[in-house]
């Protein structure tokens, strides 16, 4: 029997069946939305401006991501640890990147976000463009608001730019067991308060843009 496709974002019928063929398989079967409130938009980016932010990411220097970690004094401290995060990034700082990036947000991903999610978002982190390594890159289960420098985000997005690797799907182990790999230039938003991961990647890099909303 088929799978039961339903979204707890608001949003018609034509925008649930939209999220499902964004958030598809490597063979193209459906990766069901299951429970997660989620959205999905396709086409946000074009495949030349992914190939563009990934030849970019190529040739600048990238920092190996910190993660929030335990400082052993109550509180919490920004270190490579790799147990947790194995993550190459590079904020934008090329304002010519960093203008198509945000027209393309603000013209294509914006109306979706706002008639999904009722909540029109003023500001945006500055994009990152990130590479999860072959054989390694991973984000263990976390959340993207838990402290004082990150508690005013309200939705993470993440638009992937590239397919051919294997892992490096996301998932969000507190609500289903389903796992998510967007095509190439489609988005998914999500609540920084949803518990969500990056698997393993097991063979050829993932590359990613994220950023986040409030």
């Amino acid at each position: 029997a088929g799978r039961d496709h339903r979204v707890l974002a608001s949003g018609t019928v034509d925008q649930a069946d939209r999220l499902v063929r964004v958030l598809t398989t490597r063979d193209g079967s459906d990766a069901s939305p299951s429970m997660v409130p989620l959205l999905g938009v396709d086409d946000v980016f074009a495949p030349n401006l992914c190939t563009r932010l990934i030849a970019h990411l190529d040739a600048v220097v990238l920092v190996d991501s910190p993660s929030f970690v335990p400082d052993g004094e109550g509180g919490t401290a920004l270190a490579t640890d790799h147990r947790l995060k194995s993550r190459l990034d590079h904020v934008i700082v090329d304002d010519d990147v960093l203008a198509v990036v945000a027209a393309r947000l603000r013209d294509r991903l914006l109306p979706e976000v706002v008639r999904s999610f009722a909540h029109r978002p003023a500001s945006f982190e500055v994009p990152k463009i990130v590479r999860y390594p072959a054989g390694g890159g991973v984000f263990r289960p976390h959340r993207d608001n838990v402290t004082a420098d990150t508690a005013h985000r309200r939705l993470a997005v993440t638009i992937n730019l590239d397919r051919g690797y294997v892992g490096g799907r996301l998932r969000f182990p507190e609500v289903s067991d389903d796992s998510y790999q967007p095509n190439p230039g489609s988005a998914i938003v999500f609540s920084c308060g949803l518990l969500h991961e990056v698997t393993e990647v097991e063979r050829s890099p993932r590359h990613a843009l994220i950023t986040f909303l409030w």
